[in-house]
């Protein structure tokens, strides 16, 4: 089983959750066992009881969490790395293996199930050969020489790597102060420590999503194309 953890920062962040990735994925995910957990702000909570209590959905297999109440300290006005730090802090929460951290602006256009993830105990991951901003300051901080920058949202985390991650470091501090990502650091974590080829394959499991440089000055049938063409070839 599969827990996907979805964190949302702002007001808009409700609208494309609820209008546009869960629809797609009720629409599209094809198993029967699983946890979807929501991460919310409590200033948030009437719009998220307004789109959670005015549509169709089954939502039994989801739990929707204050992170207030997972992080237990005042939450940060750095709100955008302190969401980066709520998705590996999420391990505390989920209870399956694995867990696949979504953002709200994610819509998925074929069918997929726990394959499209994991297999035989591993996760799936890709590189790229970059060294982004990202990775230079993984680089530094972990004294590490990496030439590949992982795969972003959605990543797969083995929940027990994290865990051994929060126990070894302070996570918070690499987020919150050092300015690191979530992913960078966590692929830091796992070379640094001789985890990533027992616990990861490097196999491609999506496509590069629609965003603004792709569709800038582009037509209105141009954007519609474009997506026909990213359903055809991503899940």
């Amino acid at each position: 089983m599969i827990t996907y953890i979805l964190p949302i920062g702002s007001e808009l962040d409700y609208k494309y959750a609820f209008e546009l990735l869960l629809p797609s994925f009720f629409h599209y995910h094809k198993e029967k066992d699983y946890k979807f957990v929501i991460l919310y702000k409590s200033i948030h909570k009437n719009i998220l009881d307004y789109y959670y209590l005015n549509d169709g959905f089954d939502y039994t297999n989801f739990d929707f969490i204050d992170e207030e109440s997972l992080y237990m300290k005042d939450i940060p006005e750095a709100t955008y790395y302190f969401q980066m730090y709520l998705k590996l802090l999420a391990y505390k929460i989920v209870e399956t293996d694995f867990y696949v951290t979504l953002d709200s602006d994610i819509i998925f256009t074929m069918d997929f199930n726990n394959n499209n993830f994991i297999e035989n105990n591993k996760a799936y991951t890709y590189l790229v050969k970059s060294v982004d901003t990202w990775i230079v300051r993984a680089n530094k901080y972990f004294d590490v020489k990496l030439e590949y920058s992982t795969n972003q949202t959605p990543f797969v985390f083995k929940t027990k790597l994290v865990k051994e991650m929060f126990d070894k470091i302070d996570v918070e501090s690499i987020i919150m102060e050092k300015n690191c990502n979530e992913y960078g650091s966590f692929f830091a974590f796992m070379i640094k420590n001789n985890l990533f080829k027992d616990n990861y394959i490097i196999k491609p499991f999506r496509k590069v999503g629609l965003n603004y440089k792709i569709l800038k000055d582009k037509s209105k049938e141009d954007i519609i194309k474009a997506f026909h063409h990213l359903a055809k070839t991503s899940f």
